[in-house]
C-alpha cells in the first residue's frame, strides 16, 4: 500500500525542520565560540591596557623623582647608589621598579668610539663577574654622519648584546650587575660619584694611567661627596690630562631610567623608560621600550 500524499508531506516537513534545527544549532555554536573568543581578546586587551598605563604611571613617578630616590637609596646602603629598587602595588598588580642613573654606566657609543671596533672585549670585561654574561653581537645600529666619517649609533642594548629575553637585561635581586653597567643614553660622561669601580676603570682607560685611576678611586672612598674639580685637583694632572678627564667625567647626572616589571598570574611584562634632561625651554628626550 502506498503512503498518502499527506503523510509524505508531513515526513518532508519533519526532515526540513530537523535540517533547520541542525543548521541553526551549528550557527549558534559558531557564534558562541566566536563570542567567547572575542570576549577573551577584549579581556586581554583591557588587561594589557591596564598594565601599560600602570607601568607608565610608575615610570612617571620614578623619573620625576629619580634624583631624590637615588640619594635615598645611597643612605639606605643598597647595592649601589647608581640604582634603587622600589615596589608599587596598583590594584591586583605588583610593579617592580628599578631606577638607575644612566650616567653611572659605561656608554657603549663612547666605548665603541674609543675602541675603534674592539667593543666586544670591553663588553666582556664589564660583565666579567657574571656567571652567564651576554655575548656581544655585531650590531648594525644607526649610522650617523660625523666629521670626515660615519659612525654607528646604538640606541638599545639589544644592538650590542645577544638577548633572548628581557629578564637578561634587568636583575632586580642584584642591581646593577653586569649589563646594568651599560647604557646607550646620556652624553657619554660618567658620574664618578656613583659609577662602579669597573665602569670607571673601563671609561678612564686611555684617559688616565692605571695608577691615577686607582688614586681617583681611593680619593672617592675617602671623600664620597667631593666634586669633579676637587678630584682633578687632587690628582695633580697635567693640563692635557685634566682636560681629557673633564671630558670623560661628571659629578652630576641628567639621564635616568626606570625598568618596570609587572607580575601577572601567568606572565610578566617588561618596560624600560629613559629620560634625558635638556636645557630650558627644550623638553627632555624620552625613550620607551616594551616586551
Amino acid at each position: 500500500m502506498r503512503p498518502s500524499r499527506g503523510r509524505r508531506q508531513s515526513g518532508f516537513a519533519l526532515l526540513l525542520a530537523l535540517l533547520v534545527l541542525l543548521v541553526t544549532g551549528t550557527l549558534l555554536t559558531i557564534a558562541a565560540r566566536r563570542s567567547c573568543h572575542e570576549a577573551m581578546l577584549a579581556s586581554q586587551a583591557q588587561r594589557d591596557l591596564e598594565i601599560t598605563w600602570g607601568a607608565r604611571s610608575v615610570s612617571a613617578l620614578c623619573l620625576n623623582d629619580a634624583g631624590r630616590m637615588l640619594a635615598q637609596g645611597r643612605m639606605e646602603d643598597t647595592h649601589t647608589s647608581a640604582c634603587v629598587h622600589r615596589t608599587f602595588i596598583l590594584g591586583p598588580t605588583t610593579f617592580e621598579a628599578l631606577v638607575s642613573d644612566e650616567q653611572a654606566k659605561a656608554n657603549v657609543n663612547r666605548l665603541a668610539a674609543k675602541t675603534g671596533g674592539d667593543l666586544g672585549s670591553r663588553l666582556r670585561a664589564l660583565q666579567s663577574d657574571l656567571s652567564s654574561p651576554l655575548p656581544a653581537r655585531a650590531a648594525a645600529g644607526r649610522t650617523v654622519a660625523g666629521p670626515g666619517r660615519t659612525r654607528v649609533q646604538h640606541s638599545s642594548l639589544e644592538d650590542v648584546l645577544e638577548v633572548a629575553h628581557p629578564s637578561q637585561l634587568v636583575d632586580l635581586d642584584n642591581p646593577p650587575g653586569g649589563v646594568g653597567r651599560l647604557t646607550c643614553w646620556g652624553d657619554g660622561k660618567v658620574n664618578f660619584k656613583r659609577a662602579d669601580d669597573v665602569v670607571l676603570k673601563e671609561m678612564l682607560d686611555g684617559v688616565l694611567t692605571q695608577t691615577q685611576v686607582e688614586e681617583a678611586l681611593a680619593y672617592r672612598r675617602q671623600a664620597p661627596d667631593c666634586t669633579l674639580g676637587e678630584l682633578l685637583t687632587h690628582l695633580q694632572l697635567t693640563l692635557d690630562r685634566r682636560a681629557q678627564a673633564a671630558s670623560a667625567l661628571t659629578d652630576t647626572s641628567s639621564c635616568h631610567s626606570v625598568w618596570v616589571v609587572a607580575q601577572g598570574t601567568t606572565r610578566k611584562w617588561y618596560f624600560l623608560y629613559v629620560s634625558k634632561e635638556a636645557p630650558a625651554p627644550a623638553k627632555p628626550e624620552r625613550w620607551s621600550y616594551a616586551w
